[in-house]
């Protein structure tokens, strides 16, 4: 489990898959202490599945971008820092 013997993080990257993270694994990502999470989203609807749950646990949107990490395809990510405050 996360929340056991990881030690001192300073940052979470995240890569869910299309439907999101859901409140369980942000729940359990939460008691690891991050200050930062990186959220890569299959898209902007994955991602805004997930915004209120940070929210609720702490976390503020700082930078939501679109990036193209898949080139030659119809796929965007969507990026975004989360920061406690």
């Amino acid at each position: 489990m996360l929340s056991h013997g990881v030690g001192n993080i300073e940052a979470v990257a995240l890569y869910p898959p299309h439907s999101g993270a859901g409140r369980a694994t942000l729940e359990v990502l939460s008691t690891t202490g991050a200050p930062m999470v990186v959220y890569v989203a299959c898209g902007s609807v994955a991602l805004a599945l997930d915004v209120a749950t940070l929210w609720d646990l702490g976390y503020e949107l700082e930078s939501p971008t679109e990036r193209d990490l898949l080139p030659m395809t119809h796929h965007a990510e969507m990026v975004g820092t989360f920061r406690r405050g």
